[in-house]
């Protein structure tokens, strides 16, 4: 049956799954039809039973989350429950925001089950994409980015509908273009919907029910978009796409033949081929300013401007910089230097490409960091530390025995540990400080429902005595708290009505407070930059809304020097006036992202860290970098927080922190941190 335009009324309240994300990776939006008070259609049953289209969208879109995120996509849904209505108005405009600047690599997937009121036997799956040609109405008009998107629609239509049919086994009706659905024709990446099956067939009904249906036609889909994204795009040097190939061989000699090209795998997110000559200008504290084809050309313009550094866009080596020290020397086995450079990996490569035997030098600690000399040894090296678990417990675990590998000594003041969800970020977010005040306790993770037996053995190792609980029974249940209790713990509560109210208790419980952050309590990147270093500084976190703080909160703030962490979008200014009511000595620390604002802070208390050890932890999930706080505290390095690139104010901090004797190891907390990320950071960290 086909459904007409105002009968698609959904739901939509967009929900993170992964949150913010870089530029290059795989990214789908989840749309599970209907919601709220519009339950779609009610089938055969679905007035005796409750169970209506929402119900089926939702169970196949959830599974699908799943699948995906496991598959490595970052994953949003439009909704992840039953009870929220927003208009196809708001609900396109969501999707069409998070894909904004990252479209060519995002895809939408609106999930649906029909009905054929007046015939019960019509069954079947059927999936819709919008065809300008085919579906243009006048009183329907397309956003013209769907309509440039025309073909990849088509495309995905054509890799998801065939995968999908074969995983559910019903009746194919057949891949459609004739239809204008509101959010296939607005939504700004390639888009489909699929109506999975007919609710009004009491068998197909019967099935849709299913659990092995559900979980089916999820695998059906998810293959269909690895499908889509198992292809090699060609890019020009401005980034429009020209052409698409099935291989990369095909997409390779198409780029050959055009200058200032690039073939970009889409599937792995990254570029296997590329003829552009670019040589990047970038300043201090300002994303990159120009791209030269010719080098000498951009170190001209460079030489105009303060604090600029010259990039080779293809190595990422710096060429020139009039503000960095050059900070790597090839030498002769007798000391005499030949040349100097700014990063290791160029100085490296023009040792390896002279004929006779040198050294590689860092210059301020004289270490030799590479060799070809016989008998010179190399002796100063950055080791790499990871700590990553099959999953975000096991990785809180992992930390914890870094930081206690003998357990708890028996003269430790506080035999404590903070317990923490795993699964919501909303009252972990404000822990560091208490778990520093603690003597150190490492923070570990539970699940809401039952204390893990890998979390019991660790607090056994520990040797532990003392379990602070953070948040309500909606976080971590009863049960938890028993068995703790079973286990000879004594066990602290500190869970308010919301998410605000526990933020307050855990403060409550600190002392000597030298400063406060103030953070959005709806999103967790600003708290967590900033926890290692309030961790480590005696400072605390104070969560607010975004227009509205609670006074408990202002009173607490009450004469403490405070930072404001992220833009208007986080924190308005009218907050801000509300807490200069209270402090006299208010700045605000923002950036256009998460991870701009993380460079502000850490730019803003750079005197405080000296540490030779630096931290890496993933800037798209909470619970690693929650748990790695401590290790900050312990070492008083840094934490940076990484998506799927290295963002260039964060380089900015990395390329000038120089602790006395150089940094001697990397830490990664976590297993979302690209290798390719670190090597970037080691290259100017040695």
């Amino acid at each position: 049956m086909k459904k007409k335009i105002a009968m698609l009324v959904v739901t939509m309240a967009m929900v993170l799954v992964v949150p913010m994300l870089a530029s290059a990776e795989k990214n789908v939006v989840i749309d599970p039809g209907h919601g709220g008070w519009d339950s779609g259609t009610s089938g055969f049953s679905g007035n005796s039973t409750g169970f209506y289209e929402k119900h089926a969208n939702l169970a196949i879109s959830e599974k699908l989350r799943d699948k995906l995120k496991a598959a490595g996509f970052n994953v949003y849904m439009t909704r992840t429950d039953n009870t929220n209505y927003l208009s196809l108005q708001e609900r396109t405009d969501l999707a069409n925001a998070f894909a904004k600047g990252k479209n060519d690599q995002t895809v939408f997937v609106s999930v649906h089950h029909n009905a054929a009121p007046t015939n019960p036997y019509v069954s079947g799956f059927e999936s819709y994409h919008y065809d300008n040609k085919y579906a243009w109405e006048a009183e329907y008009p397309p956003d013209p980015i769907q309509v440039a998107y025309g073909s990849e629609s088509r495309r995905l239509a054509q890799r998801v509908h065939p995968s999908t049919v074969n995983a559910i086994g019903t009746e194919d009706n057949g891949m459609r273009n004739n239809q204008a659905f509101y959010v296939i024709r607005n939504t700004q990446m390639p888009s489909v919907l699929l109506e999975m099956g007919y609710m009004s067939n009491p068998a197909e009904e019967g099935l849709i029910k299913t659990w092995s249906f559900q979980n089916n036609a999820a695998e059906g889909i998810k293959n269909g978009i690895i499908s889509f994204f198992k292809v090699f795009e060609v890019y020009n040097a401005e980034g429009k796409r020209l052409k698409i190939y099935d291989t990369q061989n095909e997409a390779i000699e198409y780029s050959k033949s055009q200058a200032n090209t690039y073939v970009f795998d889409k599937y792995q997110q990254k570029k296997v081929y590329e003829n552009l000559n670019e040589y990047g200008v970038y300043q201090k504290g300002k994303d990159k300013l120009k791209t030269y084809p010719i080098k000498d050309d951009a170190i001209k313009y460079a030489g105009t401007l303060a604090n600029t550094r010259v990039i080779d866009e293809h190595t990422e080596k710096i060429l020139w910089s009039n503000y960095l020290p050059k900070k790597y020397s090839v030498q002769t086995k007798d000391g005499k230097s030949l040349w100097s450079y700014y990063d290791l990996n160029s100085a490296i490569d023009y040792a390896k490409w002279k004929a006779t035997p040198l050294k590689v030098v860092d210059i301020d600690s004289k270490g030799v960091i590479w060799s070809s000399i016989d008998g010179v040894k190399i002796n100063r090296f950055i080791n790499d530390t990871n700590l990553i678990g099959l999953d975000r417990i096991e990785t809180s675990i992992k930390v914890s025995k870094d930081l206690y590998p003998n357990g708890f000594a028996s003269s430790k003041a506080k035999k404590a540990v903070v317990l923490a969800t795993a699964f919501d970020f909303a009252d972990a977010l404000s822990v560091g400080p208490l778990a520093a005040q603690l003597d150190n306790a490492p923070i570990l993770l539970t699940d809401k429902g039952y204390l893990p037996a890998e979390v019991e053995k660790e607090l056994a190792r520990l040797n532990a005595d003392e379990v602070f609980m953070i948040g309500g029974k909606g976080a971590v249940s009863n049960a938890v708290q028993d068995r703790l209790a079973k286990l000879g713990m004594k066990v602290t509560r500190l869970g308010g009505a919301d998410r605000y109210e526990t933020n307050l208790l855990i403060n409550k419980q600190l002392t000597n407070v030298k400063g406060v952050f103030a953070a959005s309590g709806k999103n967790y990147a600003d708290a967590l930059g900033a926890a290692p270093i309030a961790s480590a500084n005696q400072w605390a976190i104070v969560l607010t809304g975004k227009d509205s703080i609670n006074s408990s909160a202002l009173t607490y703030l009450k004469g403490k020097q405070v930072k404001v962490l992220g833009g208007g979008n986080a924190i308005s200014s009218t907050v801000e006036q509300s807490i200069k009511k209270y402090s006299t000595n208010v700045e605000r620390l923002s950036g256009a992202d998460r991870y701009k604002t993380l460079a502000r802070v850490l730019t803003e208390f750079k005197s405080v860290m000296g540490s030779d050890k630096f931290i890496v932890s993933t800037g798209t999930n909470y619970p690693d970098a929650l748990t790695a706080s401590a290790l900050s505290v312990k070492t008083k390095a840094p934490i940076i927080l990484v998506g799927g690139s290295l963002d260039g104010r964060l380089e900015d901090f990395i390329l000038e922190y120089q602790p006395s004797g150089g940094v001697k190891e990397v830490i990664k907390v976590g297993g979302k941190v690209d290798d390719s990320i670190i090597e970037k950071m080691k290259n100017v960290l040695y």
